[in-house]
């Protein structure tokens, strides 16, 4: 599988095909080691609601776009293997370690030294945001490592100055990643079309490969998302979304005292009583309206319609209100500190001590290993405090240091390309502080696999330009 991979990523410098091409594998072996500790630890897996919506997806046969519609078909062709959860964790696993392996192997070909190689591995193998996602069914964590695989393409693009894109392999293996991007999460067409956008700015020379991937990527998704949903039936449920944020926001108005005409109002009692409206309320949780027991979600999906038209007039007459309720509830992508009132959703068994939720489907965890268990619990215990998440848990942290080590790159070393590192990322975290309607880790996954990823590829730069008789790394790439 690695020689396969060997070939279709291309020679990288400094990193040839014996020994030295191959020791960054051995750095991955105790990440999966430590992976699979959490895996045997909460077998078969973490599910929350949504997980079990789209394992139950998969288990039916019926699919609809709630969940994205592609990962439960995926789900649904594993079954055919192992109808067990505990396989996605194993794939997730996997696939997690392949991104970092070839991460690794591009930093070392820049003559990054042994004891950052181990450093990330020992990163990646003890931070528990991390293990723990990676034993999760939910789509962000496909997602995070798709990220992972583009930033080491787009660090090759940079140390080649662009002639990485020359080769139709990997215009083909970005053109792949882009297209699963979209397809595996419903927004994931925002921080593609940002990369590309980029790509086209910086690199316009290559406009011709780069079209090319735009054009192959698009022609994935729309092959997916219209031959291939429609053989499995895919319901177009993608309103879902709409009509629960919609609801959201009214909420919002509702509660700071928005300028709301009766006729509204009217419609809003129509779906909740006015104490449900109020008593289900946090300016960091608006989700919580829309999922209390009470709240007619159905019918709001019925009325859609005028609903839209109820929503879109509140918004024209109070849109200032709601870019001030942001501030908290976009919290989790710019705040620190977790606030005194507000909460972190990232580790499923630590909001839900059963690991999974209640569900029809007999799943639940199995204990397997119940004293390792037991540990690692409580190193979610110990590390989950407010004192303590912000660094372990809230993804705020991560974006700075990104941000931080591109500011570096650009100022210190006139990379401007390097902006391309963290377009993606940003573009995610301004969509999740506009949209977001809940203070959930799991949606910027993506930052604490590359925050020190990408820190790192900043203090090798620093050390190549310290070491005597080392050059620009662009005069080392054999593209």
């Amino acid at each position: 599988m690695l020689r396969w991979i060997f070939k279709l990523s291309g020679p990288v410098p400094g990193a040839g095909r014996g020994p030295e091409g191959w020791r960054p594998a051995f750095y991955c072996l105790l990440p999966i080691l430590a992976w699979l500790s959490w895996w045997l630890a909460f077998y078969p897996g973490l599910m929350n609601a949504d997980s079990l919506t789209a394992w139950g997806e998969a288990m039916r046969g019926v699919f609809n776009e709630t969940q994205t519609g592609f990962l439960p078909i995926v789900y649904a062709w594993l079954m055919k293997l192992w109808d067990s959860p505990g396989l996605i964790g194993l794939i997730q696993i996997g696939s997690a370690a392949l991104a970092l392996w070839y991460f690794l192997r591009v930093l070392s070909g820049l003559g990054a030294p042994a004891w950052m190689l181990g450093g990330l591995a020992l990163y990646f193998a003890f931070f528990p945001m991390i293990g723990a996602s990676l034993i999760t069914l939910i789509k962000d964590v496909p997602a995070g490592i798709l990220f992972l695989f583009l930033f080491s393409f787009t660090l090759r693009i940079i140390e080649s100055n662009g002639q990485w894109l020359q080769s139709r392999i990997h215009g083909l293996v970005l053109a792949c990643t882009l297209a699963l991007l979209c397809l595996v999460r419903l927004e994931g067409w925002v921080p593609a079309a940002a990369f590309m956008a980029g790509l086209g700015w910086y690199y316009r020379g290559f406009w011709r490969r780069i079209g090319g991937v735009l054009l192959l990527s698009a022609a994935l998704v729309f092959l997916v998302r219209g031959p291939l949903y429609a053989f499995y039936g895919v319901k177009r449920t993608a309103y879902e979304q709409t009509v629960r944020m919609q609801c959201a926001q009214l909420a919002v108005i509702y509660n700071n005292h928005g300028r709301l005409a009766p006729r509204q109002t009217e419609f809003m009692y129509q779906l909740a009583p006015a104490e449900v409206w109020t008593q289900w309320y946090s300016p960091y949780v608006q989700n919580g309206v829309v999922f209390s027991p009470r709240f007619n979600l159905e019918r709001a999906y019925e009325q859609r319609r005028e609903l839209t038209r109820v929503w879109r007039e509140a918004v024209q007459a109070n849109w200032g209100l709601l870019l001030q309720s942001r501030v908290k509830m976009g919290a989790i992508v710019w705040r620190i500190l977790e606030p005194v009132k507000g909460y972190t959703y990232a580790v499923h068994v630590v909001a839900v001590p059963a690991g999974i939720d209640d569900n029809t489907a007999g799943l639940h965890l199995t204990h397997p290993l119940p004293a390792w268990e037991q540990t690692l619990r409580k190193v979610l215990q110990l590390t989950s405090p407010r004192a303590c998440n912000w660094f372990f848990y809230r993804p705020a942290f991560q974006l700075y240091v990104i941000g931080l080590s591109v500011a570096l790159l650009v100022v210190r070393f006139q990379r401007w390309p390097a902006l391309l590192l963290a377009v993606p990322l940003v573009a995610q975290a301004l969509l999740i502080g506009l949209l977001a309607i809940g203070q959930e880790s799991r949606f910027l996954f993506a930052d604490f696999l590359i925050m020190p990823c990408l820190l790192a590829y900043a203090v090798v730069l620093i050390l190549n330009r310290h070491r005597p008789g080392a050059g620009s790394p662009h005069s080392e790439i054999n593209v």
